[in-house]
């Protein structure tokens, strides 16, 4: 672990290699909005998909700000924004997986977008919550959603229309395996196997930009399922009940 300094900035290499997380959402956040200036209207599911990217991109842009604060200051508060952040950050797919899903199986759902919004706020006040009064489980909470986010999406892969051959399975086979690496390379860290404290090298910084490139990775996961070419329309169903009837 980064010796702590007397200083404003307390652990400068953990605190500016968060810097990763917010070029991320950036880049998430700007693609979104050109997105929306080339379409002039927009179905249910596309917005969607408009909806989570927008979440996801503020969900590293939040994090990145949290985890650089708690580096920077090792206080409570920073730590507990950091926490809630990594859960806005797995929590945005999952749900966004879980909406497609019920619209799968109903058509008549309204508002989609809106209650993936809510659905998305609710759980993490929740979450963040969960972190003030029970911080010891704030690790294995993130575990369970991670996995849950797993289990759901190879659900989905197989119940949703042409799912499998949009979005590709190597991508989300990439964010695991960075994920993965950069657990290794933390755990070496923090038992302090692999660890100097003065060194301008952090293991921890490692775990920063190896879990920033795996966020990358699940964003070009989902990016062709949030822009509707998996997921159909309520629109699009009721046109096809009318054709249907015509005859």
């Amino acid at each position: 672990m980064e010796k702590a300094r007397d200083r404003l900035v307390r652990q400068p290499v953990n605190t500016f290699s968060n810097l990763v997380f917010g070029l991320v959402g950036v880049v998430v956040l700007m693609e979104s909005i050109q997105q929306q200036i080339a379409k002039r209207s927009a179905s249910d599911s596309e917005r969607l998909g408009v909806a989570f990217s927008c979440l996801y991109a503020i969900s590293q842009i939040v994090l990145g700000a949290g985890s650089g604060w708690f580096h920077a200051s090792l206080t409570f508060g920073g730590q507990w924004i950091d926490n809630a952040a990594m859960y806005f950050t797995v929590t945005a797919p999952l749900l966004f997986t879980l909406m497609q899903l019920r619209v799968h199986y109903n058509h008549s759902i309204p508002n989609v977008a809106e209650r993936y919004v809510a659905q998305w706020i609710c759980s993490n006040v929740f979450l963040g919550w969960m972190v003030l009064v029970m911080p010891a489980t704030r690790r294995w909470v993130f575990v369970v959603l991670i996995l849950a986010l797993l289990l759901v999406e190879m659900f989905a892969r197989r119940v949703l229309p042409r799912r499998s051959q949009v979005a590709k399975l190597s991508l989300l086979g990439s964010a695991i395996i960075s994920f993965a690496v950069a657990f290794f390379v933390w755990t070496l860290d923090i038992r302090r196997i692999l660890c100097w404290p003065e060194s301008i090298f952090q293991g921890h910084a490692v775990w920063h930009f190896l879990t920033g490139l795996s966020a990358f990775y699940i964003y070009l996961y989902y990016h062709p399922l949030a822009n509707n070419l998996t997921l159909p329309s309520r629109q699009s169903k009721n046109q096809s009940k009318i054709t249907r009837n015509q005859f």
